[in-house]
């Protein structure tokens, strides 16, 4: 059941990606599934970070200066709308253009309507995406959350750090399969030019021939009616 699916996948559709570029669109796949644990993870970090209270306090108990504040541990001000609104915003955006762009980008191409040249401007705009999406979820996620926490005597907890570590590693994965597959789709449409430019190149040569020929089969006609005339003039 697997290999005749596989097959399926594998089989040549469009001339535009013949050759060893038809295993570009195929990378699509493995990015989906990313896309879909990005989402879990996502989902898992953003509860975490609601649900995950600190406790810190200062002051002296014994003179009654003591006091006490409670705060999220993620950096996720969750009291602050506003503040709240902005960082999920930045953590779903990219997932829910995903969710939508991948499923119609494999469609086009199992339905052979997927132009190279619209395959590579996509993968460079991505793969610039997701490298700044993951270098973001590492730098602000780990490393100025440490810092933050740090001065204000929270920690981080090890489910937040494990979570940003997946999400990084599966962003930085993503966004080197969008490399690789502006790789195949850029070799794609330098075949596509190639060919179109070979067709122009043959379409001028087959009406050169063509104009040759009628312009050979005038002279012929002319000279047979020469010849009619001058049989006609010795009668």
């Amino acid at each position: 059941m697997a290999l005749p699916a596989l097959q399926h996948l594998l089989r040549e559709r469009d001339n535009r990606w013949r050759g060893i570029t038809r295993y570009g669109p195929l990378l699509l796949i493995p990015i989906l599934i990313a896309v879909i644990l990005l989402w879990i993870f996502t989902a898992a970090a953003l509860v975490h970070s609601a649900t995950h209270v600190q406790t810190r306090c200062y002051g002296s108990e014994s003179r009654g200066t003591r006091r006490c504040y409670t705060f999220h541990g993620t950096g996720i001000e969750w009291k602050n709308t506003t503040s709240a609104i902005i960082h999920v915003f930045l953590r779903i955006s990219i997932l829910i253009f995903e969710s939508v762009h991948v499923p119609l980008h494999l469609w086009f191409y199992l339905h052979s309507r997927l132009h190279p040249a619209w395959a590579v401007s996509l993968a460079v705009i991505l793969m610039g995406a997701w490298w700044c999406c993951a270098t973001w979820i590492f730098t602000y996620d780990l490393l100025y959350e440490y810092y933050e926490m740090g001065r204000y005597g929270g920690v981080l907890t090890a489910a937040w750090k494990g979570l940003a570590i997946f999400r990084a590693v599966l962003g930085f994965g993503v966004a080197l399969a969008y490399t690789v597959y502006m790789g195949f789709a850029a070799h794609a449409v330098k075949r596509w030019r190639r060919a179109k430019k070979g067709g122009r190149v043959a379409d001028r040569e087959e009406g050169w021939r063509s104009g040759m020929g009628r312009a050979s089969g005038e002279r012929e006609v002319n000279e047979e009616d020469r010849d009619d005339s001058m049989e006609l003039g010795k009668l």
